[in-house]
């Protein structure tokens, strides 16, 4: 982080490359670009990009605002869903001279391109525009050799064939990629699936590539499923009175569970007065939120399922792997959220799955306080992470 000599020597020099001036935060959609472009690094400098606000084109300190409010928005940008995966960036307000600059600190992706509302975004000069066939090609081969995230590594003896080709021109590559980029030549399927983490530069498919339109990931990725199990009673001994499999695609995966929870979520009705009270075990916008969660961010090398155990007075969620970057006594707290799969993130949020990131416990704690249920609850033991919800009382 530049200290205040820094900050005045930077804005002496000029904009460049990795350095971009903006007097305030009027232009919001701008600045957004400009993180994207520097998350994707097309020069591959691995040195962070600077956004300083509060400073004039012309290299002037102006200064500017840095209340909370603002503040928020910046650190919003990370999080809103329009760029994807998730940029790493700091927002730090620095006083200079009695007048306040806010740096953005954007460091490179480790696994571009990254998109900003489906187009990748490169910093070509002084400039933000929209990368060219040629520059994702080019930011696609800067993938390798970097410590890639398991869901973006290519999976050894894996190929295209073991992806639905089809259903991914037809379905996930209109919601994935902007109108205006599909409408360029050039572009193969396969630098199409390569582009968007589905296959790597080898040819291979990649974990999130099975998992978005894998024709058998079981196959490659064992534990890719999740357990239901009902049971009659409040210990695991207890009868199971129903039970289900959910496998296949992420989708597929997410909907059938979903299906399977509103089935047993049953509704009571009160009456106080004339007015009708309909009151659900759990809130749906809670098991949605959870199960979703779990979904993200389990450990695909582990070929454990996610378990779903409902009791008769609670829903417990075993996910396989134990916290990523997060102390566990931090898990589910506003602010706290590790991407063990940010690809896997980016598709689920390209397929309606995922609005925004880092919401989903928040808004389960939520629903799950408007509904009466007792406060979530969330712990670590070894490998796994444990999540308990409590029936409304």
């Amino acid at each position: 982080m530049p200290a205040p000599h820094d900050l005045e020597a930077l804005a002496s020099k000029g904009e460049a490359a990795t350095i971009e001036f903006k007097e305030s935060i009027a232009g919001l959609d701008g600045i957004s670009k400009t993180v994207c472009a520097f998350a994707n690094d097309i020069n591959g400098f691995g040195s962070p990009g600077l956004i300083l606000i509060g400073i004039d084109k012309d290299g002037r300190i102006v200064g500017t605002p840095s209340d909370d409010a603002t503040l928020q928005k910046l650190a919003q940008l990370r999080v809103d869903g329009k760029i994807t995966p998730t940029p790493s960036m700091t927002v730090t307000p620095v006083a200079v001279h009695g007048k306040t600059v806010i740096v953005l600190e954007v460091s490179p992706s480790e696994s571009p391109p990254v998109r900003r509302h489906g187009i990748a975004y490169v910093r070509i000069g002084t400039t933000t525009t929209p990368a060219t066939s040629e520059e994702e090609r080019r930011l696609i081969e800067q993938r390798k050799g970097r410590a890639l995230p398991f869901d973006a590594r290519g999976i050894s003896g894996s190929a295209i064939g073991d992806l639905d080709v089809k259903r991914f021109q037809l379905d996930y590559l209109t919601e994935a990629v902007n109108p205006s980029v599909l409408a360029e030549n050039g572009r193969s399927v396969e630098q199409q699936l390569a582009a968007l983490k589905l296959m790597d530069g080898e040819g291979r498919a990649t974990p999130t590539g099975l998992l978005v339109v894998g024709i058998d990931p079981l196959s490659w990725l064992p534990g890719a499923y999740v357990q239901f199990r009902r049971i009659a009673g409040d210990k695991i001994t207890d009868d199971t009175i129903d039970e289900a499999r959910s496998s296949g695609t992420i989708d597929v995966i997410v909907r059938v569970l979903e299906e399977k929870l509103s089935a047993h979520n049953v509704t009571s009705l009160t009456i106080p007065g004339e007015r009708h009270v309909k009151q659900s075990l759990y809130p749906i916008t809670a098991l949605q939120q959870i199960v979703r969660n779990a979904v993200m961010h389990r450990d695909y090398e582990i070929s454990a399922p996610i378990r779903v155990t409902w009791f008769d007075d609670r829903i417990q969620i075993d996910n396989p792997g134990g916290p990523f970057q997060i102390q566990p006594d931090k898990l589910g707290e506003p602010g706290f959220t590790g991407y063990r799969n940010p690809n896997v993130a980016e598709a689920m949020h390209n397929m309606g799955l995922v609005e925004r990131f880092g919401v989903g416990i928040p808004l389960a704690r939520k629903a799950l306080e408007d509904n009466g249920n007792p406060p979530l609850e969330i712990r670590a033991e070894g490998n796994f992470v444990f999540v308990v919800m409590r029936a409304a009382r």
